[in-house]
């Protein structure tokens, strides 16, 4: 929701990232680390000022008026930063997370100027969009990193999934590979939307950039929203990166989410199923975009997913399904080879897919949706656990655009979006029971737009070409097939893949080296 930030406001948290820059901390991963630290300082002091009543010199706002930015610093560093690490045996959420927390703030120019932005931007005197918003817009610059692997799903992208998904209160919702929290944020934000009435003068969705607003779930009971269902114990999230768990509990609770449950865990490891054994089967929702096209040892694998492989885009796609109860919805991003591999693992994967659960939806996505850190051409795969897909066909929807360019910029093309189509055109279809809250709200020039985007596809079909998942398998006119990639995108894809190539040659050169071949 950044678009609705002030340009001051802009322009204070742009002074910030470039002060980490200039002061040293290039990794936008470890700035936007170190600013969750002195957020909490700044935001514990306001809304938990007794926990400082033995702690004078570390109110905030005796440090801003400390005049020696050296004593700033050690205090900060000495004294703070322990403190913070301390509470987390009192429950503080972001205290927990802060296990391990490394504080990595070169010199006292820097903390000095970066608490003087942090001070200026009042963050906790702002309403829970406000407060998100702020931090959406320092997350952002991570849209640049894609350090490791790590990088964001676009907002748009998830908003999608999150209403195919359509969680509702008291559900448990959980992503297996949770990163910024983004997904955990959206489903709590769903649920408000969900129970806030569309006031024409006040309407909950955007509708020059679709971002969701005004949201405060008035149709919920005031106990509903106090509880359990709403203040984070049923949001559950994972992560194998200590930086990101810290990073997304603190997206998570300023947007409002007050007992973040989002913790470091391998959720393809050996030991996450003995760890967490009560995790599996009891959640009704799983939204994820895990990483793409890993690899892991066989060995480190936990063998309770049930498949050979190292592959984590399929292991993944089979924990989502694990962590479901019967009835539970899951919507996950895969790359495109998983529709169509043709390994047994593949077929296999897919085939639980289909005689297991209800495979309710596949939507193709443009190549380009995740540059400029990978051209990977992905998929949403969106499935039912329990029953079968067998007397019922599979709907296929093929996006040509999401409202954004293809390319690395990725700047703004709403002439090109048929993404935002998606939930309503299949919700309309299916979800007779609740036709009132998904009737189109499109026009009919829209609908029949999105209408020429599906695809309806028997169970016998599928099955007759191998499980075969990719829509262009199905098309019966070849000039309906989706454009191809302007050719730089194709180029950079087969140089992604051909890295990818070197790497593993490289291992396997490694490995031969050390035994002595």
């Amino acid at each position: 929701m950044t678009d609705v930030l002030k340009p001051e406001v802009k322009a204070d948290i742009r002074k910030l990232w470039n002060a980490f820059w200039s002061g040293g901390i290039a990794n936008p991963l470890t700035a936007i680390e170190q600013i969750s630290y002195l957020i909490f300082l700044k935001r514990l002091n306001d809304i938990r000022p007794e926990l400082f009543a033995n702690h004078p010199t570390l109110q905030w706002r005796s440090l801003m008026l400390e005049g020696d930015a050296e004593t700033v610093y050690r205090r900060v560093r000495d004294e703070a930063f322990p403190f913070l690490q301390g509470l987390a045996a009192q429950g503080e959420p972001f205290a927990v997370a802060m296990k391990d927390a490394v504080f990595m703030l070169p010199k006292p120019s820097l903390l000095q100027q970066a608490m003087g932005i942090i001070d200026k931007l009042q963050i906790t005197d702002q309403d829970f969009d406000t407060q998100g918003d702020i931090y959406e817009e320092l997350l952002s610059e991570l849209n640049l990193a894609g350090k490791n692997g790590q990088f964001r799903t676009p907002r748009h992208i998830i908003r999608t999934m999150v209403a195919l998904a359509d969680p509702d209160a008291g559900q448990r919702v959980c992503d297996p590979a949770a990163g910024t929290g983004g997904f955990l944020v959206t489903a709590y934000q769903w649920l408000l939307k969900r129970y806030t009435p569309d006031d024409p003068a006040y309407p909950t969705t955007d509708p020059a950039t679709g971002e969701w607003q005004h949201l405060i779930g008035e149709l919920l009971d005031r106990a509903v929203l106090a509880g359990p269902a709403m203040d984070g114990s049923r949001f559950v999230g994972y992560d194998f990166d200590t930086t990101m768990v810290r990073v997304g509990v603190m997206n998570m609770m300023l947007h409002g989410i007050s007992r973040p449950q989002l913790t470091y865990g391998d959720t393809l490891g050996k030991r996450f199923s003995f760890e967490h054994g009560s995790d599996l089967g009891s959640y009704d929702v799983v939204l994820a975009n895990p990483p793409f096209t890993g690899n892991l040892e066989l060995e480190d694998v936990d063998s309770s997913l049930g498949f050979k492989t190292g592959k984590t885009e399929l292991l993944f796609l089979k924990r989502c399904f694990d962590l479901l109860d019967n009835g539970g919805r899951c919507a996950i991003i895969v790359p495109e080879g998983v529709l169509f591999g043709s390994s047994k693992v593949h077929q296999d994967l897919r085939k639980l897919l289909l005689t297991e659960a209800e495979l309710n939806a596949v939507i193709s996505l443009p190549g380009g949706v995740f540059r400029p850190y990978t051209g990977v051409k992905t998929s949403i795969l969106f499935f039912t656990k329990g029953g079968t897909t067998k007397d019922k066909s599979v709907w296929f929807y093929t996006v040509t655009g999401d409202g954004r360019t293809l390319d690395d910029k990725r700047g703004p093309d709403p002439s090109k979006d048929d993404l935002r189509f998606v939930a309503q055109a299949y919700h309309a279809l299916h979800n007779q029971t609740d036709a009132q809250r998904w009737r189109w709200t499109f026009s009919e020039a829209e609908q029949e737009q999105a209408q020429q985007r599906v695809q309806l596809v028997s169970f016998d079909e599928i099955v007759a070409k191998g499980y075969n998942l990719a829509a262009a398998s199905y098309r019966a006119d070849s000039s309906e097939a989706e454009p191809l990639d302007p050719p730089a995108v194709i180029l950079a894809r087969v140089r992604e893949l051909q890295a990818q190539v070197d790497g593993k040659l490289e291992r396997i050169a490694t490995l031969l080296a050390e035994v002595g071949q």
